[in-house]
């Protein structure tokens, strides 16, 4: 293989590397950012427990990160930026917080939609909760009404045995059942009615919003296209190409 022929491979090669290099500006640049945020715990036993204090568990983070997932949050987000081509991928970090990256063709967009992405997933998970506790409500109200049935159920049969008894002093064996079962029908009356308070107070109030620790800031700086990697790879292929070829025609 002569230097003449290795020269002029080189130069080609260089030639096509700067001719890729320019025609990557063809494509669309792409800026990313990322909002960091730890999910707010919302399960009320757990609220009760902790009370009030730290952060979503594993349920909670995965129930936030499907919602970022979802048509509805992606639907929402381009209402309210229709002049932004963009994309979201939202995942765990290792240490339980949630990371929402945006990709778009503007840096300063992409750090709004990563901000107001937030704010959006908290609005969304209000309509469900409320949505989830008007069903509670609605579930209790039945359970309350068919447990009031059963106390006078009960009350009326043990009302109807005590007198047929001869003596208030005297019992038999079903008057004690139905003084248990009253008992107990009584007992969960109680239960479903202090549940049913909860639920009716709970309806309104607001769900805790996501806690951010590192909002999303613009990044002018593009991540695609890679235009170093671009030309770096033309420059290999066109030298790979033109020694392939140099090769076969010195076999023929």
């Amino acid at each position: 293989m002569s230097k003449s022929f290795v020269f002029k491979s080189t130069i080609v090669a260089v030639v096509l590397a700067v001719f890729g290099y320019a025609a990557s500006f063809l494509i669309p640049s792409k800026y990313a950012t990322e909002v960091q945020f730890f999910v707010p715990l919302t399960i009320s036993e757990k609220q009760a427990e902790q009370y009030g204090v730290g952060f979503g568990g594993d349920s909670e983070i995965d129930a936030h990160i499907q919602i970022l997932r979802s048509k509805r949050y992606y639907s929402a987000l381009n209402k309210l930026f229709p002049n932004s081509e963009f994309s979201i991928n939202a995942s765990r970090t290792r240490y339980g917080a949630v990371s929402l990256e945006v990709l778009s063709d503007n840096a300063d967009a992409s750090a709004d939609i990563a901000n107001v992405g937030v704010a959006v997933a908290d609005s969304i998970k209000q309509m469900l909760l409320v949505e989830n506790r008007r069903q509670s409500v609605s579930f209790l109200r039945n359970a309350l009404s068919l447990k009031n049935e059963e106390v006078l159920f009960y009350q009326h049969k043990l009302d109807s045995v005590r007198q047929t008894l001869s003596k208030p002093s005297e019992e038999n064996a079903l008057a004690f059942r139905y003084e248990r079962l009253y008992g107990e029908a009584v007992n969960e009356l109680a239960r479903y009615t202090t549940q049913m308070r909860r639920a009716e107070i709970a309806l309104d109030e607001p769900a805790p919003k996501a806690y951010v620790f590192n909002p999303a800031s613009p990044d002018y700086v593009s991540t695609s296209p890679n235009r170093l990697f671009i030309s770096v790879a033309v420059f290999v292929m066109a030298l790979v190409l033109q020694f392939f070829l140099y090769t076969l025609i010195k076999k023929e």
